[in-house]
């Protein structure tokens, strides 16, 4: 899948713009995280974990609804479900960088 696909569809668009916000909102977390005074940043990560967790089940739903109980990756997935799972990937990734950040 490249890049200019998504860039010149109107869901591709969509999709770009929804990543796009996606790490705005990671970098705010993270920047929260670092700096926070009271040490929340576990609360952040704990909530970027469950988005993600929650894009990673919604793309698996899909495979699923096909009959697939087992499998490993995106084999039965279409190219814009496989984007909502490696984003619940990076988020859940994400999260647990912010959850382990330390105090200043």
């Amino acid at each position: 899948m490249e890049y200019n696909i998504l860039k010149n569809t109107f869901i591709g668009r969509i999709i770009l713009g929804v990543l796009g916000l996606i790490w705005f909102f990671i970098l705010i977390a993270i920047v929260l995280a670092v700096f926070d005074e009271y040490m929340l940043s576990s609360l952040y990560g704990i909530g970027l974990i469950v988005l993600g967790f929650i894009l990673f089940l919604s793309a698996k739903i899909h495979v699923f609804k096909k009959g697939k109980f087992f499998s490993f990756g995106t084999n039965f997935m279409s190219e814009k479900i496989s984007i909502i799972y490696y984003a619940g990937y990076f988020l859940i990734l994400s999260g647990l960088l912010v959850s382990f950040t330390f105090k200043i």
